[in-house]
Protein backbone atom coordinates (compact mmCIF):
# COMPACT_ATOMS: atom_id res chain seq x y z
CA UNK A 1 0.00 0.00 0.00
CA UNK A 2 2.78 2.33 0.81
CA UNK A 3 3.91 2.20 -2.77
CA UNK A 4 0.67 2.74 -4.26
CA UNK A 5 0.73 6.31 -3.18
CA UNK A 6 4.73 6.69 -3.71
CA UNK A 7 5.91 6.25 -0.33
CA UNK A 8 9.19 4.71 0.62
CA UNK A 9 8.48 1.59 2.53
CA UNK A 10 12.10 1.42 3.62
CA UNK A 11 11.71 4.96 5.66
CA UNK A 12 7.84 4.52 6.45
CA UNK A 13 7.23 1.26 7.74
CA UNK A 14 9.61 1.50 10.35
CA UNK A 15 7.75 4.30 11.49
CA UNK A 16 4.16 2.96 11.27
CA UNK A 17 5.59 -0.24 13.29
CA UNK A 18 7.58 1.84 15.66
CA UNK A 19 5.14 5.17 16.34
CA UNK A 20 1.77 3.87 15.92
CA UNK A 21 2.08 -0.10 16.10
CA UNK A 22 0.78 -0.70 12.70
CA UNK A 23 2.02 -4.41 11.77
CA UNK A 24 -0.35 -5.15 9.04
CA UNK A 25 -2.29 -3.21 6.31
CA UNK A 26 -5.64 -3.80 7.99
CA UNK A 27 -4.77 -1.45 10.87
CA UNK A 28 -4.24 1.54 9.29
CA UNK A 29 -8.33 1.67 8.61
CA UNK A 30 -7.91 2.17 12.87
CA UNK A 31 -5.79 5.39 12.36
CA UNK A 32 -7.12 8.76 13.79
CA UNK A 33 -6.44 12.09 12.66
CA UNK A 34 -3.77 12.48 15.96
CA UNK A 35 -1.87 9.76 13.99
CA UNK A 36 -1.95 10.97 10.59
CA UNK A 37 -0.67 14.19 12.23
CA UNK A 38 1.93 12.42 14.11
CA UNK A 39 3.41 10.74 10.50
CA UNK A 40 3.34 14.64 8.29
CA UNK A 41 5.42 15.80 11.41
CA UNK A 42 8.07 12.99 10.25
CA UNK A 43 7.92 13.76 6.25
CA UNK A 44 10.81 14.67 4.77
CA UNK A 45 9.01 16.14 1.71
CA UNK A 46 5.97 18.31 1.40
CA UNK A 47 4.38 15.95 -1.46
CA UNK A 48 4.58 13.11 1.71
CA UNK A 49 1.63 14.75 3.96
CA UNK A 50 -0.55 14.36 0.75
CA UNK A 51 0.96 11.03 -0.29
CA UNK A 52 -0.12 9.75 3.60
CA UNK A 53 -3.65 11.41 3.73
CA UNK A 54 -4.07 9.23 0.51
CA UNK A 55 -2.72 6.12 2.11
CA UNK A 56 -5.34 6.52 5.04
CA UNK A 57 -8.22 7.30 2.82
CA UNK A 58 -7.51 4.24 0.53
CA UNK A 59 -7.41 1.68 3.48
CA UNK A 60 -10.63 3.33 4.61
CA UNK A 61 -12.37 2.70 1.10
CA UNK A 62 -10.96 -0.86 1.25
CA UNK A 63 -12.73 -1.23 4.27
CA UNK A 64 -16.49 0.49 3.02
CA UNK A 65 -15.80 -1.82 0.15
CA UNK A 66 -15.69 -5.03 2.29
CA UNK A 67 -18.95 -4.96 3.55
CA UNK A 68 -20.41 -5.16 -0.01
CA UNK A 69 -18.29 -7.92 -1.20
CA UNK A 70 -19.19 -11.36 -0.44
CA UNK A 71 -17.76 -13.28 1.93
CA UNK A 72 -15.11 -15.31 -0.54
CA UNK A 73 -14.40 -12.54 -1.97
CA UNK A 74 -13.67 -10.29 1.59
CA UNK A 75 -11.27 -13.51 2.40
CA UNK A 76 -9.56 -13.25 -0.70
CA UNK A 77 -9.15 -9.75 -0.52
CA UNK A 78 -7.85 -9.81 3.18
CA UNK A 79 -5.44 -13.12 2.40
CA UNK A 80 -3.78 -11.00 -0.45
CA UNK A 81 -3.52 -7.48 1.82
CA UNK A 82 -2.03 -9.58 4.22
CA UNK A 83 0.20 -11.31 1.90
CA UNK A 84 1.69 -8.00 0.73
CA UNK A 85 1.73 -6.70 3.58
CA UNK A 86 3.91 -9.57 4.41
CA UNK A 87 5.90 -9.43 1.37
CA UNK A 88 6.66 -5.75 2.32
CA UNK A 89 7.94 -6.67 5.98
CA UNK A 90 10.35 -9.26 4.30
CA UNK A 91 11.41 -6.77 2.06
CA UNK A 92 13.22 -4.96 4.65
Amino acid sequence: MLTEVGLSVDYWLPKLQEDLGVTCAQALQHLEEQDLQKLKSQTQYTWEEKALEKLLDLSQTNSVAEFQETPGEMIRNRQQQAEKALQELRAL
